[in-house]
């Protein structure tokens, strides 16, 4: 499904926001994609839930939103090199 990764297992993420890009209701959009070996294994790009009042603001709000998708595939990353590593023991 994947490439061998070179030197374990290589996470990678991009983040991105688009200050006020909407023009009816001036909300941004925050973009980010995350990788794995090299392959594309989540990515999102939708309109922010508030209206960011600068720049900065709407980058935070994106790295937010990226930062809690990161912290849902590390969980997900360890899960599965858990169930790896112990086989079809614990399926039904």
């Amino acid at each position: 499904m994947f490439p061998k990764c070179s030197k374990g297992v290589d996470r990678t993420g991009y983040v991105d926001s688009n200050y006020a890009n909407d023009r009816d209701s001036r909300r941004s959009t925050t973009s980010y994609i995350f990788t794995l070996c090299g392959s594309c294994i989540t990515w999102k790009s939708q309109l922010q839930q508030i209206v960011a009042l600068s720049t900065t603001e709407a980058e935070y709000i994106a790295a937010t939103e990226a930062f809690k998708e990161a912290l849902w595939l590390e969980g997900l990353v360890k899960e599965i090199g858990t169930l790896l590593k112990n086989g079809d023991d614990d399926r039904p």
